[in-house]
């Protein structure tokens, strides 16, 4: 497997070692991982923090197993972008949603208000006082809406 790798940073303890590999997909694919083994050439650089800061042996090897790898591809780019696209228009669309709603309340209450006011003058007849005929049609037509 070719790859290259470099050490991004060294302190008293640790080395990071990024790699690069030319492809990354075939990486710990099956149920075992790879590993990565690393040989020490020269140990006296280092110290072993688990065993009270020795000098490390000569030919010291450390190995640690490698996750899956992902590939940067155009898709996964066009997921990401596409992901912050879908958030700005829900983003929008939640603030446009929520200004109609505030304005549309204002016409509604006032439609509520002439449908209780409506109900009210329906209920007239219900009073001692003689309407004409023409009048009394009137409220039997709208009685059903006034009342749903």
């Amino acid at each position: 497997m070719k790859f290259h790798w470099n050490v991004s940073s060294i302190d008293e303890y640790t080395i990071i070692v990024n790699l690069y590999f030319e492809r990354p997909i075939q990486i710990s694919q099956f149920t075992s991982r790879d590993t990565l083994v690393a040989k020490l050439t020269q140990p006296s650089l280092f110290r072993d923090a688990e065993h009270g800061l020795e000098v490390l042996e000569k030919d010291t090897v450390e190995s640690k197993p490698i996750p899956k790898q992902l590939v940067p591809s155009l898709a996964a780019t066009l997921t990401v972008a596409a992901g912050k696209v879908v958030g700005k228009v829900a983003n929008y669309g939640a603030t446009v949603t929520f200004i109609l709603n505030w304005l549309l309340s204002f016409s509604l209450s006032l439609l509520w208000g002439m449908i209780n006011s409506l109900q009210i003058v329906i209920h007239f007849p219900l009073t001692s006082v003689v309407y004409p005929a023409n009048a009394k049609q009137f409220y039997s037509y709208f009685i059903t809406i006034a009342t749903f």
